[in-house]
């Protein structure tokens, strides 16, 4: 076959040849000749040359064919069979890059990972094949934000090391390793995953590759490394040496060659962070010069275009913060707005530029300009935090767009647009992840039940949606991006343009939304499927009482107040936002006013407290009781209801307590906290199908953990009573107790219990928020069971009424980052299917957690409204 005579003369019509002869060789055989299975292999491997040299994706289906044909005639026994999975798996992998189909890949996977199984131990191949396995494993954590799927490839990496038998395959190990370390540690902040990633950055300098393009590579993987170490240790010993990589990594990457915008924007950011640990303005303008450099020369269909604009406008902007020159400025928002436009781009880099550009221009005053930039960025949230995504990868995603939605609805004030409008701002760009579990888990199984064609075909587009693999991924967050190289993408689709999977990927997105539409449009039922509510449900929704959002920024602030006449808009003017900023953060952590453990800071804290609540009073919660018409209230008599929609750092302020010496908010509302306004239709629609059918369960659950390792003992003993007392008197339900339980044990409880009262400790996460939950039994390894948000947002149960937490800080989010999500027990409670949930902001005494018990334990008298 003429293949080695093409691999030297590079001759197309070689290439030819040897295809057709290699197909009459084919076709000459029995199907049982045992030299069938090896022509079908080396057809295959010609056929994938031929897909190389033209781009044409049939020679590519066609050379999975003939590699099928081949596994398909030997045993696993066979000695190829190894070698032959590995080329079907690499087939797999080139025809996702092309057309996009996750099946594909993940059938890559399984096939390269039973190569590896294979493969005996030591085996002079083994050590690639591992290397081949855990890239593949990366692309998938790449396009779904699985983190098993980069926790995989990591072990494998570390198996491949201890496998290789050559410094070149061991330095190519290493330095991927390093950059899955660094992007681990993004996600968990483990101070030990940046230390592995620093070793592993040394121990590839010591086998670094040969070749100009894998070394280049390399180094850049190791500056993510380096460049966490410098701002996790504040030093610039470790930028100087990133520094000095990235000119190497320039010198030996030639012009013209596809990476080299990367490598140079990701110099300016080197150059960028140096400034700010020097202050010394020659950084900067280095800074300038490398970022202006990979925009100029970057091609506007590259993914990482948003990038490489979004750098270059931050550091022109930060420099005229440093001079203030005009041109500066003006440049640094055509960049952002040019990267927003960049539809080619991940939507996550397209929402930052959005929300740079948007804050110039109100800035700026150009309320109309800043208000559709905005507006835009907000809706591009929910292309960010695909239903495909686990959760605590849906809270990395938006992590990153704390504030943007209350932004978005101050610009849209200051636009002169109307109080509905900032309202269903507000609700596209805050409480995402719940939204998607609403709507997966109630609308889609309703779809599922009713309309399998539609739900069919809803599920296939949905798949379809999963993040794209792009080039490079990011190894770093902050103000600027810097990207390591992705060594899993095959040069052949980063050579051919015209099989861009990002390209593909908006275009999924958008036969997504159309489809959703065509549901919305076809299904009378289905007419608000996947849709936040309607004004005119936002405002049914307030029969019962009126609902109160905040949009509260450094531009202004206000309530937004539903009813159920309008949506009016109430400013705010005596709000200092900086102000409730630094009480906000008084609210979280080790140190906060709450702790109850440290007694001898109790009364200072109680005067800080105060303090906050006075100004609450003064400046929010008062001005709004007294436009809806609650300040005249007596203080006696069955008080009103009203909803607080709290996000940002309003959702952690206890607006139920606010108030002074004189007068509180207690005196005047009964105050209810809800995550969304699609949360609260969720809860209004169990109430009413809790009126309509049968008699509810009439089992009072209790989960009594007085004990729990490294907690403060709680003395339950007085607070059984109460709850007994009241049950007794009632008459109205039977209870079940449960000592220190397991959590599966709670959990198979649930669908049995009308209300659950957990009297133990609650666990708020300030990292991961969907890790937080309530302490339960003791586990074999002496730790306690965490009754996780996780655990509880996998179901619903349709019996449940109340769910009554005395736990501490079950209503307390310290993801602070992640305040726009609401992330905690009490509002996952409410989710599972709890139309009513009682829960604590704060350490609370777990008497004074039971004194309303008795109201709220008695059965309520028949509602005509919900």
């Amino acid at each position: 076959m003429p293949r080695p005579q093409y691999e030297i003369t590079g001759s197309e019509s070689l290439l030819d040849e040897a295809i057709q002869l290699g197909s009459q060789a084919q076709r000459s055989l029995a199907s049982t000749h045992r030299g069938l299975p090896g022509i079908s292999v080396n057809l295959s491997v010609v056929l994938e040359l031929k897909c190389d040299r033209t781009g044409r994706i049939d020679f590519l289906t066609q050379a999975l064919g003939h590699a099928r044909k081949a596994i398909s005639l030997v045993e696993p026994i066979h000695p190829d069979y190894p070698m032959w999975l590995v080329n079907l798996s690499n087939l797999l992998r080139d025809q996702f890059e092309a057309i996009g189909d996750r099946i594909d890949l993940e059938e890559a996977i399984d096939h390269i990972r039973n190569a590896v199984n294979l493969t005996p131990p030591k085996h002079f191949r083994r050590a690639s094949r591992m290397y081949t396995l855990a890239s593949h494993l990366l692309t998938l954590y790449d396009i779904t934000g699985i983190s098993a799927a980069l926790d995989e490839s990591i072990k494998t990496l570390r198996g491949a090391i201890q496998e290789a038998c050559n410094n070149s395959i061991r330095g190519k190990c290493w330095a991927s390793l390093c950059g899955r370390l660094a992007s681990k540690f993004l996600l968990s902040g483990d101070p030990e995953d940046l230390k592995m990633a620093v070793v592993s950055s040394e121990e590839a300098m010591k086998s670094i590759p040969i070749s100009n393009e894998e070394k280049a590579s390399a180094l850049n993987t190791i500056n993510s490394a380096l460049i966490l170490k410098s701002n996790d240790e504040k030093g610039i010993s470790g930028l100087d040496k990133a520094i000095e990589n990235g000119r190497n990594i320039l010198s030996i990457t030639p012009i013209g060659h596809y990476r080299r915008p990367l490598y140079l924007s990701n110099l300016g950011v080197l150059w960028y962070l140096k400034y700010s640990q020097t202050r010394d303005p020659t950084h900067l303008d280095k800074g300038v010069e490398f970022a202006e450099e990979a925009n100029y020369i970057a091609p506007a269909s590259s993914p990482n275009y948003a990038t490489h604009l979004r750098n270059y406008g931050r550091v022109l902007k930060l420099r005229f913060d440093e001079k203030q020159n005009p041109d500066d400025l003006r440049r640094a928002l055509q960049a952002f707005m040019k990267a927003f436009d960049s539809l080619n781009s991940p939507p996550l880099e397209r929402i930052r530029a959005g929300e740079s550009a948007g804050t110039i221009l109100m800035q700026q005053r150009r309320w109309d300009e800043a208000s559709k930039m905005y507006t835009e960025a907000v809706h591009l949230i929910t292309r960010l935090s695909p239903r495909s995504l686990a959760v605590e990868d849906q809270q990395y995603l938006l992590s990153e767009m704390f504030g943007l939605s209350a932004a978005a609805a101050s610009a849209s004030l200051m636009a002169g647009r109307s109080p509905k409008e900032a309202v269903d701002i507000l609700e596209n760009g805050r409480g995402v992840i719940s939204r998607l579990a609403i709507d997966s888990r109630d609308e889609l199984e309703a779809l599922r039940t009713k309309y399998p064609d539609y739900y069919s075909e809803y599920e296939r587009l949905k798949n379809a949606t999963a993040l794209e693999p792009t080039d490079q991924e990011s190894s770093s967050r902050g103000l600027l991006t810097f990207r390591t190289t992705n060594e899993s993408l095959s040069h052949r689709f980063r050579k051919y343009q015209a099989y861009n999977t990002t390209d593909k990927h908006r275009r999924a997105l958008d036969a997504l939304d159309e489809f959703e539409a065509r549901i919305r449009r076809e299904l009378k039922e289905f007419k608000y499927f996947h849709l936040t509510p309607s004004p005119e449900d936002c405002m049914k929704l307030a029969s019962r009482a009126p609902i109160v959002c905040f949009a509260i920024t450094k531009f202004r602030s206000d309530a937004l107040i539903i009813t159920e006449r309008d949506v009016r808009c109430l400013p705010l003017p005596e709000v200092d936002f900086n102000g409730l900023q630094k009480a906000a953060m008084t609210m979280v952590g080790a140190d906060r006013i709450t702790n109850s453990r440290n007694s001898y800071t109790r009364g200072s804290r109680n005067s800080v407290l105060r303090g906050t609540l006075e100004t609450l009073w003064k400046t929010i919660v008062s001005p709004v009781l007294s436009e809806v018409g609650m300040m005249s209230t007596p203080v006696t008599g069955r008080l009103p209801r009203i909803y607080w929609v709290a996000s940002g750092f309003l959702a952690l302020m206890p607006l139920h307590a606010a108030g002074g010496e004189l007068d509180f908010a207690m005196n005047h509302a009964v105050s209810t906290y809800i995550p969304t306004l699609k949360a609260l239709q969720l809860s209004q629609s169990i109430r009413r199908n809790e009126m309509t059918t049968k008699a509810p369960q009439r089992t009072l659950m209790i989960v009594a953990v007085p004990d729990a390792p490294g907690e403060q003992s709680l003395h339950l003993e007085e607070e059984l009573r109460d709850i007994e007392a009241v049950v007794e008197s009632t008459q109205a339900f039977s209870i079940r107790k449960l000592d220190s339980p397991q959590k599966e044990e709670v959990i198979d409880g649930l669908p049995d219990s009308a209300m659950v009262h957990f009297a133990c400790h609650g666990y708020a996460d300030a990292r991961n928020p969907s890790n937080g939950g309530l302490l339960v039994g003791v586990l074999p390894s002496g730790e306690s069971d965490l009754l996780s948000v996780r655990d509880l947002s996998r179901s619903r149960w349709p019996n449940l009424r109340l769910a009554y937490l005395s736990a501490c800080s079950t209503a307390r989010n310290a993801a602070t980052d992640l305040l726009d999500e609401s992330i905690h027990i009490a509002n996952t409670f409410g989710l599972i299917g709890f139309p009513h949930v009682i829960g604590t902001l704060w350490d609370a005494d777990n008497i004074a957690a039971t004194r309303d018990l008795d109201t709220s334990a008695r059965p309520e008298p028949p509602q005509t409204t919900s």
